[in-house]
Order: structure tokens, then C-alpha cells, then sequence
């Protein structure tokens, strides 16, 4: 049976409004150019001569009533200045995996005589005795020093524990992947995005928590603030087939389908229905009947406003009920489906009910109590949210823009600032290339005395057209036959291009230094350094806002860990040992110590791509400066780590093993002539 009048209705219905609205506000901010700048990118290269986008809102005709038709030209002309922008920055801004560094976050240490006047005085409210209160005050001082040391040693521990995990599952779920398609989908729209969720192999019993890419097109925000920190909401457009939905929610098979195959809204088919469908001659009247429409698209919503209490047009009894679920709520609504998918009919309708006579026994009325709290906590927890990121002040979906818009949540596409120029050179250099075709037709004036078969011999070439004249005006071939010459072309207009060109690289970045070229040479080092300093100043701010980005993932998928891993998840990555170690220092952990009480951090330029050259020759410097006084040391105190260490970062600078040229630690020191090193030790010991 079909609930249409289901009591959770109106809230769905209330959830779908917003949803429409917070759609229609994205695409006036957002997704319109947004779409426009990924045409530039992967559209048909003449789509942007269809007449509908030249005189529509976004094209670049104006043209009044009564106006002539503008003709388009012959070749359609295109220079993807977008994928070279993505192929220039995608690869310099995300060149490896991250190394994530975990550390406890630093204690405040008070010095030994403020720490020892602390206890004094507090000793001092229980005590008059002199030599009672620096007996206590010594030991307190002790235990104090061992419980710090004993803390510091635990969360040592644990940061190292969560640390190793976090860099085992950037390659294991091919996190670089993942981030080139952010990055290169925000360089092109201006915004890209990282889920952080659990994610289980096909086959494969360990669960993973990892940042992975979903399109911007699939995210909405909260229209009525300016930040996406203060968003009150945040939706996920999904779509996935009916049956998998289904399964994760719950449902026997085919229940959500009754709802949606009257209208087809909400769902569409699937390339593999289509395929399968393909050869039967009643497709489509299955397809109208909705037999065919086997994806279903739903949102999950991620709310800080309570399950929907808040909303308008929600009964005032339903919204004290609603009350209990909390202000942060996880709701999946989806078209036709008048309840969410998270928390169907037979949940809602399956309170357990008093069992005949409880009353009289108290067993049973305990029992029956039991019975009805867990039904509510069942209730509770499919209202909450997977992760609970709020705890953190944030929300499952890591966010990656490189240009923000004041007072708007939306922000702006890296190529948005050169669209006018990028429209104009796409006309200019289409006219050019017409002109081009016209410029190199031969044009021949024929006298219609010379014959058709001549006529045919001179169109043979293709690029020739014959101009046929009624009368001879003359008796030499030169008065029968003429070349038509075609205007020559105008110089200014290669200037114009060339400066229209200059003007949009300048408004992404593509100048000859993001080439590696120059029009003239240095005429000094300083000067080279100068230019490559101004050039570098867009790149570097854009990757360290990528770096950025990075470490809130490192902390959100820390605190997915915490949350959704069991033991036998990190068997695989920290061992039997590590695993009980996880169990007793991290699963065990509150989450709010997880969040507050550790750093986390991305290691300074271990995403971008290094720069080999200035790398090897840091080192040789640094050889050269240091590499006497280490090797001095090294002599003198018989301690090999400082020159290891240099001969290490060396050996990286060079792609070299490092392995291969470990130092071994020096022998220990001969004993005094005549002493044998036993001997001498007893001696001295008696």
C-alpha cells in the first residue's frame, strides 16, 4: 500500500522545497557559470555559435526587434585555453600523497619553582607542620612528574598509532586520484569537493575511511548565510539503483518502486537497463510505465537545525516529537516518497506495544520498557548523523575553492575573470579563419565564349570559382580570362588577438613563465628572481590552500576512524599488537580528545611537485657548509645521527637509496694501556 498520507509527509515536502530553492539560488550564483567554464573546457567545439547561448543571457549578441539574423562563420574556431590552464597547475599543485603528521598537542610546562609554589599553598590549606608540607610537596611534585610523563608517553602513543593509519590509506584507496579530479574540477568550475566516509572493498571484509571526490554539481548549501561554516544544512544529491537503495536502508525489494513508477519522477534508467531492454519491442511502453527506471535519485541531508522541527508548515505536536532527535539530524528524502528512506513506515510503525497484564507484573513492565527504549534508540540513531563531524564544527564534505566571493557561500571559477576575452577570442579567431578560407579562394572571370569544358578543367581544384562573363572585350587570352585578387589582409587585427590574448592569460595565470618561456633574456640573476617570485605568488597561495585542505581531511577521516573503525579494520595496517593497542588507546578514546587534544598537519611541500634542481643544490650547499663541521663532530663525540641525517636528505635529493650509505656507529674506546676493560671496571666499582 502506498502511504501517500504518511505523518512524516509534510516533512519531506518541507525538505523538498528547501532543497528547490537552495537549487535555483546555486544556480543563479554558481552553476551556471560553472557549466559554462566546463563547455570551455569539454564542450563541442562550436557550441558556442548555438543561437540560443549567443543571445541568451550568458552569450555575447544583443539584438533588437527588426534586427537581420547575425551570420555565423564558416569554421567554427576554438582555442581551449582551459585545458591548458588545467594541465599546467592540476599536475604543480598535487604531485604525490601527503605525508600526514599526527603530534599530541603541547601542554603548557610551568617552571619547577611556580609548579612547587602551587603545591606549597595548596599543602599549606591542610597542613601547619613545616616538615609534613615539603614531605607531601616532594612526593606530589614526584607523582606529578610521573603522571605527566606517563600522559605525554600515552598520547605520544596514540598520535603515532592514528598517524601510521592515516598514511596507510592515501595509496591504499589512491588518494591522488582522487584529489586531481578536485583540483582540476575546481581550477574549471571553482569549486571541488572530498567526502570523507567509510568505504569497503568488493569482496573484502576490512572497512577503510578515506576523502573521496564527488562532483559540485551533487552538493547544495544552505542559501541564507554567506560562509559554509555557518550553513544551518548541507545536502548530497545521490543516485544509485533502487535495489542497492533498498538494501541500505532496509526496504524489501520493490517497495520504493511502487512509489515512484506511477510518475517516473525521481528516478531514471540505467545504461545497463537500456542495454538489457535494448531489444524488445515494448521498451517503451515499459519505460513510460517506469518498469525500466531502475536508479533512484535521493538527497541526504545533513542538518544542524534539528530533524526538521524548525522548518514551516511542520504540525506544532509533530514538531515536539521531532524535538528529541536533536539539533544535528541526518534526513534522506527522496520524490514521491513521502517518508525518509531512513526512516520507513515499518519502523515508525513498529513501537512495541504493553504486553496484557503488565501492569500487575513488574518483570514484564520492565521488560516492556526495555523493549519500548530500544525501539526509540533505534529511532534515534537512523536520525543521526554517520560521522558526527559537528562535533568538530564541521560537516562530511571537505571543501576546495581557490577564489571566494564576499557575502556569498558560493564561490568563483579560476576562469571566470577571463570569460569575456575567452568569448571574444573564440569569435575573432572563427571570423579569422573564415577569412582565411575567403582570402585563399581563387576568384576567375571567364568569358561564357571560352566553353564549359574550360569552365569544369579551372573548378577541378576545388578552391576556384568562376565568375562567367556575357561578351569578349578583347582579342588576347588575358581579355577572356581574369584573376580576381582578394583584398589583403589588415595587420591590426593579429594585434588585437595578441593583446586580447595577453589580457585573458594574465587573468589565469597563463604567462610565458608558466610555459617556461620568456621573449627576452635575463640580464641578470636578481632579475630572474624577481619575475619568478611575482609569477609564483598565484601558484603558491593556490597550493597551499590546497595543503590546507589536505590537513581537514587528515582530521576528518581521524575522526571517522575513531568512530566507524572495529579492531579487525586495522588488523591489516597496525598488526595484531598495533591492533589491540588501537582498541585501547583510540577506540576507547572520547571523540572530543581524538578532535581537540591532537595536531594534525600535512608536511610542508610533500603535495606539490619538488623542484628537483633547487633541491640538489640546497644540498650541495649544505655539504659544502656544514659537512667539515659535522664530520669534526662526528670525530669528537663518536654521534653519527647529524651526519646521517644530512647524507640522508642528500641521497633524496638525488633519488639516491640512502640505504646504501648508512654510517655504522664508531667502536667504543680502548681501555687505558695495561688495563683490560673488565678488569678496569671492577677496580673502579670496588
Amino acid at each position: 500500500m502506498l502511504d501517500q498520507e504518511h505523518p512524516l509527509k509534510p516533512l519531506v515536502s518541507s525538505w523538498l522545497q528547501k532543497l528547490k530553492f537552495a537549487e535555483d539560488h546555486k544556480k543563479r550564483t554558481f552553476q551556471e557559470t560553472a557549466d559554462e567554464c566546463m563547455s570551455f573546457y569539454n564542450g563541442p567545439h562550436n557550441f558556442m555559435w548555438d543561437s540560443a547561448y549567443m543571445r541568451g543571457s550568458r552569450g555575447f549578441l544583443a539584438r533588437a526587434d527588426g534586427d537581420e539574423e547575425t551570420i555565423a562563420p564558416t569554421f567554427r574556431f576554438s582555442m581551449n585555453k582551459v585545458a591548458e590552464l588545467v594541465q599546467l597547475y592540476g599536475p604543480s599543485l598535487y604531485h604525490r600523497n601527503p605525508v600526514r603528521v599526527v603530534n599530541p598537542v603541547k601542554r603548557v610546562e610551568l617552571p619547577p619553582e611556580v609548579l612547587a609554589s602551587i603545591i606549597q599553598n595548596s599543602i599549606a590549606q591542610q597542613t601547619d607542620d613545616p616538615q609534613a608540607m615539603a614531605m607531601q610537596g616532594q612526593m606530589q611534585m614526584q607523582l606529578f612528574g610521573q603522571q605527566q610523563a606517563m600522559e605525554n608517553s600515552v598520547n605520544s602513543a596514540r598520535a603515532k598509532l592514528i598517524e601510521a593509519y592515516l598514511n596507510y590509506t592515501p595509496n591504499e584507496l589512491d588518494l591522488r586520484k582522487e584529489s586531481r579530479r578536485v583540483i582540476d574540477e575546481c581550477l574549471i568550475k571553482g569549486l571541488g569537493t572530498w567526502w570523507t566516509e567509510l568505504y569497503r572493498p568488493k569482496g573484502s571484509q576490512v572497512n577503510l575511511v578515506g576523502s573521496f571526490h564527488d562532483t559540485v554539481d551533487n552538493l547544495l548549501l544552505d542559501p541564507d548565510v554567506q560562509v559554509i561554516e555557518d550553513c544551518a544544512w548541507i545536502a548530497r544529491k545521490c543516485s544509485h539503483p533502487i535495489w542497492e537503495v533498498e538494501d541500505t536502508y532496509g526496504f524489501e525489494r520493490d517497495v520504493l518502486k511502487e512509489f515512484t513508477k506511477k510518475s517516473g519522477s525521481g528516478t531514471h534508467e540505467s545504461v545497463r537497463a537500456i542495454g538489457e531492454n535494448g531489444s524488445q519491442r515494448t521498451d517503451m511502453d515499459r519505460v513510460k510505465r517506469g518498469e525500466t527506471n531502475d536508479i533512484l535519485v535521493y538527497w541526504k541531508i545533513f542538518s544542524k537545525m534539528g530533524m526538521g522541527d524548525k522548518l514551516t508548515g511542520i504540525d506544532e505536536d509533530f514538531k515536539n516529537s521531532m524535538e528529541e532527535f536533536g539539533d544535528n539530524c541526518f534526513i534522506v528524502v527522496a520524490k514521491d516518497i513521502p517518508f525518509p528512506l531512513n526512516l520507513p513506515s515499518e519502523l515508525l510503525n513498529g513501537a512495541p506495544q504493553a504486553t496484557p497484564g503488565a501492569e500487575m507484573d513488574p518483570a514484564i513492565a520492565e521488560q516492556d520498557a526495555k523493549a519500548f527504549q530500544a525501539w526509540k534508540d533505534e529511532l534515534f540513531q537512523r536520525a543521526q548523523w554517520p560521522v558526527p563531524f559537528w562535533a568538530d564544527g564541521s560537516w562530511p564534505v571537505t571543501t576546495l575553492a581557490f577564489h571566494e566571493v564576499p557575502n556569498s557561500v558560493w564561490p568563483m571559477s579560476h576562469i571566470a575573470p577571463g570569460l569575456g576575452e575567452l568569448k571574444w577570442l573564440y569569435w575573432a579567431m572563427s571570423f579569422l579563419a573564415t577569412k582565411v578560407r575567403t582570402s585563399c579562394k581563387t576568384t576567375i572571370a571567364m568569358m561564357k565564349a571560352a566553353g564549359e569544358d574550360l569552365k569544369q578543367q579551372f573548378l577541378k581544384g576545388g578552391d576556384n570559382a568562376v565568375l562567367m562573363l556575357e561578351q569578349a572585350v578583347g582579342r588576347n587570352i588575358g581579355d577572356v580570362i581574369q584573376f580576381l585578387q582578394q583584398p589583403p589582409f589588415h595587420g591590426d587585427i593579429y594585434n588585437v588577438i595578441q593583446a586580447v590574448t595577453e589580457s585573458f592569460e594574465k587573468r589565469v595565470g597563463l604567462t610565458e613563465l608558466a610555459y617556461g618561456q620568456t621573449q627576452s633574456s635575463y640580464r641578470s640573476a636578481t632579475e630572474a628572481n624577481v619575475k619568478q617570485g611575482q609569477f609564483s605568488i598565484r601558484p603558491e597561495d593556490m597550493a597551499n590552500q590546497v595543503e590546507d585542505a589536505m590537513t581537514v581531511c587528515a582530521r576528518k577521516e581521524a575522526i571517522a576512524a575513531r568512530w566507524l573503525l572495529q579492531v579487525a579494520d586495522v588488523v591489516p595496517v597496525l598488526g595484531q599488537i598495533g591492533a589491540g593497542a588501537w582498541a585501547q588507546l583510540v577506540q576507547s578514546q572520547d571523540l572530543n580528545a581524538i578532535v581537540r587534544e591532537f595536531d594534525y598537519r600535512i608536511e610542508a611541500g610533500s603535495v606539490r611537485k619538488p623542484n628537483k634542481a633547487a633541491r640538489v643544490d640546497q644540498m650541495q650547499q649544505a655539504v659544502q657548509v656544514w659537512g667539515p663541521f659535522l664530520m669534526q663532530y662526528t670525530f669528537t663525540t663518536g654521534d653519527i645521527k647529524p651526519i646521517q641525517a644530512m647524507l640522508d636528505d642528500w641521497c633524496k635529493a638525488l633519488d639516491i637509496d640512502p640505504d646504501r650509505y648508512a654510517l655504522l656507529p664508531p667502536p667504543p674506546p680502548m681501555p687505558a694501556e695495561g688495563e683490560s676493560g673488565p678488569k678496569a671496571q671492577n677496580e673502579d666499582a670496588a
